[in-house]
């Protein structure tokens, strides 16, 4: 009867380097990722937050595109993203009774309070991806 020896030796040898070159090249790659730079404005809201209400209101007078409601959760970046489109939008319209401006005004300024304009400015690139 004749023996085959098998060996994996060098296989066993060649995984340990392959996995370091897999593992270096995924760590380069997170780290040239734009998202990791924005974790700040991307973290996404608790459902019962009172933003979602605000973008409904805004969404019931045109100023925020159909269907944006529908694409919850909501990172911090897209409501201050929102807000600033709907701001340029009210800002255009003369269909509106002053106290209707008004409140929606005062919606506005409360989003940009909380959410801020650099967060906008920061999250403008993905969300008008989200956007379509």
């Amino acid at each position: 009867m004749t023996r085959i020896a098998f060996s994996t030796a060098p296989a066993l040898r060649a995984a340990p380097v392959a996995n370091a070159a897999a593992l270096a090249l995924a760590l380069a790659l997170l780290a040239l990722t734009p998202g990791v730079a924005r974790a700040q404005h991307a973290a996404t809201l608790p459902p019962l937050d009172g933003a979602y209400r605000d973008v409904e209101r805004l969404e019931a007078f045109g100023l925020v595109r159909r269907g944006a409601s529908g694409l919850a959760p909501y990172s911090r970046g897209r409501v201050a993203w929102m807000a600033r489109e709907a701001r340029v939008l009210l800002a255009g319209r003369n269909d509106l009774s002053p106290e209707a401006r008004r409140d929606l005004t005062a919606l506005l300024d409360r989003l940009d309070a909380r959410f801020g304009v650099g967060t906008a400015a920061r999250a403008a690139p993905q969300a008008a991806v989200e956007a379509g």
